[in-house]
């Protein structure tokens, strides 16, 4: 089974101006381009779908990618966004990604860490259910974010109770927390594995 970590800045608060708050996110985050950018059909309640489910899986929220190119011109996400839906872009290549990926190499031993390192950024605005199921496979719910910061890789750490222990201390990851929330206010944050 693979599975795929994170590391996860968000807000719980809505924005009064969404697509204003997705133009400061950009700035910020100065991705190049985009892959593509997909929208979800009707308000996202994945975890009310994994809890009604005997099996414990759920149905993900259907979604639509609204845009899909190589290189997508990143001022175009704003016009993307609905109330009541989440919207959701891979940000490839954003300078935040390597200076997360430094952070965690410099400051945490590779026993560790195990070259878990991210090397994708996922923004999604809107609000979304955001849980966890773990390694040793315990469901847990975390938050219902307005706002995330998804820094991901198909990979899970060597020690990653530790490393969840660890991560959020971490001056580099401290920085460029304190550069989002210079744009979007005070970010909690969560590390998580997931199938």
């Amino acid at each position: 089974m693979s599975q795929a970590g994170a590391i996860i800045f968000y807000r719980t608060a809505p924005a009064d101006d969404p697509p204003g708050l997705l133009r400061a996110v950009l700035d910020v985050a100065r991705p190049p381009f985009l892959l593509s950018v997909s929208r979800t059909l009707e308000e996202d309640r994945v975890w009310d779908s994994i809890i009604h489910d005997p099996d414990g899986e759920g149905e993900l929220t259907p979604y639509e990618i609204v845009e899909s190119a190589p290189r997508l011109d990143p001022s175009r996400m704003p016009g993307h966004y609905r109330d009541g839906r989440s919207l959701s872009a891979e940000f490839p290549l954003s300078p935040l990604v390597p200076r997360m990926a430094r952070a965690i190499q410099e400051g945490m031993p590779e026993a560790v860490h195990g070259r878990c390192l991210p090397d994708s950024l996922f923004v999604t605005i809107g609000f979304h259910d955001l849980f966890d199921v773990t390694p040793d496979d315990e469901a847990l719910y975390v938050a219902r974010p307005f706002l995330a910061f998804r820094f991901w890789r198909q990979c899970v750490p060597t020690d990653w109770r530790e490393f969840r222990a660890r991560i959020f201390n971490l001056p580099g990851v401290v920085a460029v927390r304190r550069d989002l929330e210079a744009v979007t206010g005070p970010l909690e944050g969560y590390a998580l594995w997931q199938s």
